[in-house]
């Protein structure tokens, strides 16, 4: 049944409201629209064109100019959650805890699912964003993609959870829009909110809180040290404590070395401005156009996972991996080598897709170094 998938602590609140109008921002056209419930189990979608959208306080499907495939049905979240992140009765651990069964959720996506540029482009000519439906395929097949793929499927999954949840626009590094990341409403207490990233390529293994003043209390997961610190502009900025080892994951470089042991700022999010489905999928094509992907998606091969909470990436060059301790080790790699760890460690994907982008970015090494 439907209900089974709520938290029960968000369910109460959800279904004191029997109905809702919601307004399409686009076509501000309206449909009085009921929540899932036992009673309207089979809402999964509206014929035509539509999407999962939240409004305050339960989920419900509104009208608007995407297309159908913006959805997961609540078998296709059982299934992900059991199947491919492998987490035992989902179920009952929803019903007992919402916020803890978040956090196992996040860390298993980062566990099994690969950080990864192997989706970047369909055939290394025509670089084309993914359909909904095939970045959907990638994450139930754990071949993972960048934020667009991590926090598009992350979002519409939470929804059909019966979290209360909404997309926030956000940069990583260089200031632009190009990152984008989830804020889960009520998770603990009504008006709460918790950051959700699982697509950053970096351990953010739980929903931080953001009901601190200025700094959040300082957290700890594998290698990273982080905070978050808000602006007086309502900007919330993600820093790490700055460590050698860091260079490889581009944020340390020689530019950064008088900055080691120092809070380093590397992605922003606007956590008080929701965003719809539409304007994330709108405002994400231009990531697929290859002036604006960045230098290390063209450059090298990016598997980047945390299997057990411990770091695992691959590149062309070099094989990455914290201890429990949280230290990085750095090993050399020929490209013979890069290939037969990627098929070792990533087996989800086929020998030929990486054959494939090892020559291809390989070649745009070259080129750039030239």
């Amino acid at each position: 049944m439907a209900t089974m998938f709520r938290p029960a602590v968000l369910q109460s609140l959800r279904l004191k409201a029997l109905a809702t109008r919601c307004i399409s921002r686009q076509a501000q056209t309206c449909r009085v629209l009921t929540p899932l419930s036992a009673t309207n189990p089979s809402n999964d979608i509206w014929p035509g064109r539509c999407s999962v959208t939240v409004w305050k306080g339960f989920s419900t499907i509104a009208e608007t100019n995407v297309e159908t495939e913006f959805y997961i049905t609540h078998e296709e979240a059982l299934r992900f959650l059991e199947d491919t992140l492998q987490l035992l009765e989902p179920k009952k651990k929803l019903e007992r805890d919402p916020s803890d069964f978040l956090n196992h959720i996040i860390r298993q996506m980062y566990s099994r699912i690969p950080f990864t540029n192997m989706g970047n482009t369909k055939d290394f000519q025509s670089f084309e964003m993914p359909t909904f439906s095939e970045m959907k395929e990638a994450m139930f097949k754990r071949q993972g993609g960048h934020c667009v793929n991590f926090t598009g499927f992350t979002y519409l999954l939470l929804q059909r959870l019966g979290y209360d949840s909404y997309i926030c626009d956000g940069s990583h590094g260089d200031g632009k829009s190009n990152h984008s990341a989830i804020v889960v409403r009520d998770l603990t207490v009504p008006g709460s909110k918790h950051l959700v990233d699982t697509g950053a390529g970096v351990p953010l293994f739980r929903a931080v809180p953001l009901d601190f003043n200025t700094v959040s209390p300082t957290y700890r997961d594998d290698y990273m040290t982080y905070r978050l610190v808000k602006r007086s502009d309502g900007i919330v900025v993600c820093e790490k404590i700055l460590s050698r080892d860091h260079y490889w994951d581009f944020a340390m470089d020689k530019r950064n070395e008088n900055l080691i042991g120092t809070w380093y700022p590397f992605m922003t999010y606007e956590v008080d401005v929701p965003r719809d489905f539409e304007f994330f999928i709108e405002n994400r094509k231009y990531i697929y156009e290859i002036q604006n992907i960045p230098p290390y998606f063209l450059r090298t091969i990016l598997l980047i996972s945390f299997p057990n909470g411990r770091l695992h990436s691959v590149t062309n060059k070099a094989l990455f991996r914290s201890s429990e301790k949280g230290e990085i080790t750095y090993k050399k790699l020929t490209l013979q080598d890069a290939k037969s760890l990627c098929l070792e460690h990533y087996p989800q994907f086929p020998e030929d897709a990486v054959e494939d982008i090892l020559l291809f970015t390989q070649s745009m090494a070259l080129k750039t170094d030239d």
